[in-house]
């Protein structure tokens, strides 16, 4: 799936999601941008604090808060596995 190819309007605007979900996100990386798939979630800090957003690149492990992407499209449907071939 691309951003181009949804099957439902996307457009990228700069203010960070409010909700769970996957998103296509637009973010530096080096000297260059790159679009990918991110799930966003909450995460709990601690015991005493409210559960906060963070974004996590699709198939890493890797946690990180909303304000390192510069743009967002989504929310998405979560994305599938493929299926092996024959």
């Amino acid at each position: 799936m691309t951003l181009q190819s949804a099957s439902y309007p996307l457009a990228w605007t700069t203010d960070p999601p409010t909700v769970p979900g996957y998103y296509w996100v637009s973010w530096k990386v080096g000297w260059n941008f790159a679009d990918e798939i991110v799930r966003v979630r909450f995460r709990r800090r601690n015991c005493r604090d409210t559960d906060e957003l963070i974004v996590a690149p699709v198939g890493t492990e890797a946690q990180y808060n909303l304000d390192i992407a510069q743009m967002w499209a989504g929310p998405i449907p979560e994305p599938q596995h493929a299926e092996a071939g024959p």
